[in-house]
């Protein structure tokens, strides 16, 4: 979200997040030939319509979550260019009006004249009527809405940006509009953009000349490292670091002392040297400790042993603020600072820090840790104090930040660990607080913690929170049982807690975690876990029975329980209690329920898909049910209810429909734009599963030509998802996918799906033998990638990965891959190159 937006605010969530599934329909509507308008949109208008004349700011709240919803149908936007239009009309009568919010309504307009090809043309024409009224910071803000959507719009218009910029930075009344303005800018450059290079240096010359070093600060702070090295080679006269110095010195604000650091970095030997370092320190121990404290800790950083002079000035002042909690946290950083830059010379002013107050040396435990680390004389009195602090939480009740500090100080020395194995015990007792016991559970599983000595007593303690009456509490608990230390040590009366926890808990997520640590305990553990649920299915059996006629909700609950234990039973024993479950959540779906109910139903169907005896037609219309179902379950319900579809389609029955299927889930689903992304990542299961079913032989010829009808509208990615399923469900993961993952990677659009596609690939076969020649197709894509004057970041890193994968590729491709990177470096990309030699260099 734009720094513009911030305005706005976030109110009205119920009427915000209901626009989303408003425009879906809408666009559905107008996919399926109707030209109606959506009476939920007509009543959204009117809405809109009626706070523009009472509350500008709420109106424009709505119009904001409605322009990213039409991002998501942009460019075409079939069926809502009307909405496209209304939202340019009503943000157009905002701008050119006298209203409040205009900033705000002009950065919207220039993303919606962006995201359609036919009110792009328009932009030009806004930006000079806006020009014409006088008012550089609407037009500012406009073209920055361009870019929000489309970067080729925003460059088309970045000469008419940067005259504003220039225009109005020191006369404009929104110094942050055009700060923020020439900050865009700045991050798009590159060597041969010399409006740019142009623009900065009239900004940086006259700010010096002005004497406005709001301006030089902001520069100086913001400006990228490429386009700062070409300011000094093409402006040496300006960028003169010490004419430069001079001009901040006589200026003492927090952003001079922010500056100066980042300016040292420019001629750091000569400040050095000519003794430029001690006059800025010096000038920042002037300033109130709030604005100083940060930028020291930086020059620490920069000057390193340089620094070492002015050691007992810093550090004091350091010390003595640590005493107002408004600067604690600047402090601590300060000294982290000082430890790192100065090393060992620094052991008397960390002596001093010891002494503070326990409640202070645990805001920050990893200074704690990296003093035990570089100091190792400090190690056992670091030791101390956290010992001491565990004794006065045990004495006072209890305290989570002492459990927070042992979650992230290194627990090897025998001594802590012991006493903290105590400690932790010791607060793994419901009547804690929730934090403290949540804490608990977090270390339970850490190595040093769970020894054989203490791991029966763990898993005790842990298994008796099973019973507590707070959710939270009760799925951390099974989650620590989960881990392999602790699942190792569990008994039967622990298991039979486990169960109890399932059988007693209507929250899904509980019961999902119970069921599945249950079915993983029935391997290690059959001889416990299985007579358990036996036993405890049995007696459901009868309990359901017994509330099928008086609580019918309660018995489809019971009903859902049993789901949950079936996969702990042999397959042998499934057909004998399937049916009546089956029947009775099948049931469960005929009902209105709440949403915790709803999730344990699908839940429930989950469990059944594959030991459910489904026959096609009823496998065919349960999911199609659940499909047109979708729009009307609660949102919390959903996941639940996509695990289910998933779930169904991964087993298919012969005879499946698979057109039906094809076109209820692309109907259904074909944006996706309300759902989250584990939802999304359900919706792209369900595509793939689909990829089996639509090819299945016996389906007839007619559905095969319909079902190619179909694959018209869908996108490249969702093909390509079905192919790799089919694939991979046919011919297993090394046949035929060759080709397929090819054809992905030439077909990309963006290295970000040439990187994905190619990650999934190694994670096939990691053995990289799917396509012999990878490097060669990566090299050359980013080559192209290089003469587009792209950003081939992510290409340049699976290159480096792929080289690491398999050393002969290393030893065939090493020359013309370093020829790469050094053309990249050139271009810009230091980062990318230096993380990707990292990758390389670790299998070295």
């Amino acid at each position: 979200m734009s720094p513009i937006l911030d305005i706005l605010g976030r109110d009205n969530e119920d009427l915000l997040s209901s626009l989303p599934s408003v425009l879906d329909e809408q666009a559905n509507a107008h996919a399926l030939g109707s030209l109606r308008v959506n009476s939920q949109w007509q009543q959204h208008k009117s809405t809109i319509d009626h706070l523009l004349e009472h509350d500008p700011v709420k109106a424009l709240q709505l119009i904001a979550r409605l322009v990213d919803t039409l991002e998501l149908y942009a460019p075409s936007l079939k069926g809502l260019q009307e909405v496209q239009r209304y939202t340019s009309h009503v943000l157009e009568s905002v701008v050119f009006g006298n209203g409040p919010a205009r900033q705000a309504a002009a950065f919207l307009l220039g993303h919606t004249l962006a995201m359609y090809p036919l009110t792009a043309e328009t932009i030009s024409l806004t930006i000079e009527n806006i020009l014409l009224g006088g008012d550089s910071d609407l037009a500012m803000c406009l073209i920055l809405g361009v870019k929000r959507n489309s970067l080729a719009q925003f460059e088309l218009h970045l000469p008419t940006l940067l005259r504003q910029i220039q225009m109005s930075a020191f006369t404009g009344k929104n110094i942050d509009i055009t700060q923020d303005a020439l900050k865009q800018c700045m991050q798009l450059y590159q060597t041969g953009k010399e409006w740019i290079l142009q623009a900065t240096h009239t900004v940086f010359a006259a700010s010096l000349r002005l004497g406005d070093l709001q301006w030089t600060c902001f520069i100086i702070c913001n400006t990228p490292m490429l386009l700062r090295n070409d300011l000094r080679k093409h402006y040496p006269g300006t960028c003169d670091a010490s004419q430069i110095l001079e001009s901040l010195l006589g200026h003492p604000n927090k952003s001079t002392s922010l500056a100066l650091p980042i300016l040292t970095t420019w001629e750091t030997s000569k400040f050095c040297a000519e003794g430029s370092v001690d006059r800025i320190v010096r000038f920042m121990l002037t300033l109130d400790p709030i604005d100083s404290l940060d930028g020291l800790g930086q020059l620490a950083c920069v000057v390193l042993e340089q620094f070492a002079p002015h050691l007992n000035q810093v550090a004091a002042l350091a010390l003595a603020s640590l005493a107002d909690p408004k600067l604690r946290t600047s402090s601590q950083r300060l000294l982290g600072r000082l430890l790192a830059a100065l090393g060992p010379i620094t052991l008397d002013t960390m002596i001093s820090y010891l002494h503070c107050p326990a409640h202070i040396l645990l805001m920050d435990v990893k200074l704690l840790d990296q003093m035990a680390s570089l100091l190792p004389n400090l190690r056992k009195r670091i030791i101390q104090v956290l010992v001491e602090a565990i004794d006065d939480a045990t004495t006072r009740g209890g305290d989570a930040a002492v459990l927070a500090a042992l979650t992230v100080f290194p627990l090897q020395d025998p001594y802590l660990a012991q006493r903290a194995q105590e400690f932790v015990l010791w607060s793994l007792d419901e009547s804690r607080d929730q934090a403290q016991v949540l804490l608990a559970l977090q270390l339970a599983i850490d190595a040093c913690i769970a020894t054989p000595s203490t791991m029966r007593a763990l898993t005790y303690k842990a298994a008796q929170l099973l019973l507590a009456d707070d959710p939270h509490v009760v799925h951390m608990a099974l989650s620590a049982l989960s881990n392999p230390i602790l699942a190792s040590t569990l008994d039967e009366k622990s298991c039979q807690m486990i169960l109890l926890a399932l059988h007693q808990s209507l929250e899904p997520s509980i019961q999902i975690v119970a069921a599945k640590l249950l079915t993983h305990l029935s391997t290690g553990h059959r001889a416990i876990v299985q007579p358990l649920a036996w036993s405890h299915i049995r007696q459901s059996l009868s309990l359901m029975d017994f509330l099928q006629n008086i609580d019918p909700t309660r018995a489809i609950v019971e009903a859902c329980i049993i789901s949950n234990l079936l996969p702990a039973l042999p397959p042998s024993v499934h057909t004998k209690y399937v049916r009546p479950v089956k029947t009775l959540i099948l049931l469960g779906l005929e009902r209105t329920h709440e949403s915790h109910i709803l999730s344990l139903i699908f839940q429930g169907l989950s469990n059944l898909a594959r030991h459910g005896s489904w026959q096609s037609m009823q496998q065919t219309q349960l999911a199609i049910d659940l499909l047109d179902m979708s729009q009307e379950i609660p949102k919390d319900a959903q996941h639940a209810a996509l695990n289910a579809i998933a779930r169904l389609l991964a087993a298919p029955q012969h005879r499946m429909d698979g057109y039906e299927l094809l076109t209820t889930v692309h109907s259904t689903f074909r944006k996706s734009s309300n759902l989250d992304p584990d939802s999304k990542a359900l919706v792209a299961g369900i595509y793939g599963h689909l990829g089996t079913i639509e090819r299945n032989p016996v389906i007839n010829r007619d559905s095969k030509a319909a079902i190619n009808r179909e694959n018209a509208i869908y996108d490249d990615r969702k093909v390509l998802q079905s192919q790799v399923a089919e694939a991979r469900d046919k011919t297993g993961a090394v046949r035929h996918v060759t080709g397929l993952v090819s054809k992905a990677l030439m077909g990309a659009k963006l290295s970000e799906e040439v990187l994905e596609a190619m990650t999934g690939l190694g994670i096939l076969q990691p053995g990289a033998t799917l396509v012999p020649d990878l490097p060669s197709i990566i090299i050359r894509e980013t080559h192209a990638s290089l003469d587009r004057k792209a950003k081939p970041h992510a290409l340049v890193i699976f290159l480096s990965a792929a080289l690491h994968s398999a050393p002969h590729w290393l030893q065939q491709h090493w020359g013309e891959s370093a020829e790469l990177m050094s053309r990249c470096i050139a271009e810009g990309e230091v980062l990318s190159v230096m993380r990707g030699l990292d990758v390389v260099l670790s299998c070295a």
